[in-house]
Formats: C-alpha cells, structure tokens, sequence
C-alpha cells in the first residue's frame, strides 16, 4: 500500500470540505477575500517555531521561488517581518497584496502561509505551509532575516 503524505490528506480535505457542505476556509478567512486590518487583528499570535528547523524548510519549500538576496522569482525576504505587505522594492506586487494594509507579524505570517490565495485575492505565491508547526518554524527563521 503506498503512503500518503499529510499535506496530500490536508489538502484532499480542503478540496472536499466544499462538497460535503462545509468550509474548507477558516472563519476569519472565509468572510474576507481580502485580508483588512479588522480581520487579521482578530488573529492570535502563532507559537513559538524553531527557526533552525524553519531554515530547513524554507530551503526545502520556498527557496525555488524566494531567495534571501534580491533578483528571485519572487520578493527577497529579508526585512519581511514587521513590513508593510507589498512594499520590497525590485517585485512588482499584486494589487490584492499592496492594497491589503497588512504589516506582517506571526499571527498575520501564520494565516497567510496557510493559505495564501485565500487571504490576498488576486495573489500569486502558489504553495502553501499546511502544517501550524512548519509554519510557526518558517516565520521564526524569517524573523532572523534583517
């Protein structure tokens, strides 16, 4: 018997929580397609990650597009963390993330890299963090970019 992953069980369940009549998007979420100040302030902080492991990950999932220095395919993420969304200079943002008022932190990190498409409408990162505690270990290594 092959073994399935848990972000394939994840995201199996995102896609068929709609045809069983539930949401498959959080309630903050849910309510908003684009995220407001309102409704990310009703967010809790995330835990605490382990930036170590976060390194780890962030080369395993995001470095394809993502780089700590500028020229990547996407924003350079160094400073991400207590800046306004859609600021970095050199990467032409969508109007959903400029136009989102987000200054990121953990909380507003944490629901962002769950579901990216989700929180900014007309965004354009493809791949979410499933798991709270990968997440949680992502934004700690991101905090550590300066």
């Amino acid at each position: 018997m092959r073994r399935v992953g848990v972000s394939v069980l994840i995201g199996w369940a995102l896609l068929a929580a709609p045809a069983l009549g539930q949401s498959a998007v959080p309630p903050v979420v849910a309510k908003k397609q684009v995220a407001t100040p309102t409704a990310m302030a009703q967010l809790t902080a995330s835990p605490a990650g382990d930036a170590s492991n976060g390194k780890k990950l962030f080369s395993q999932s995001c470095s394809g597009c993502h780089q700590v220095k500028s020229g990547s395919v996407a924003p350079t993420l160094i400073g991400v963390y207590g800046r306004k969304a859609g600021t970095a200079p050199g990467y032409k943002y969508s109007q959903g993330m400029v136009e989102s008022g987000i200054t990121w932190d953990a909380a507003k990190l944490d629901v962002f890299l769950a579901q990216p498409a989700k929180v900014i409408k007309g965004g354009r990162m493809p791949i979410n963090v499933a798991k709270p505690s990968d997440r949680a270990d992502v934004i700690a290594h991101l905090k550590t970019l300066k």
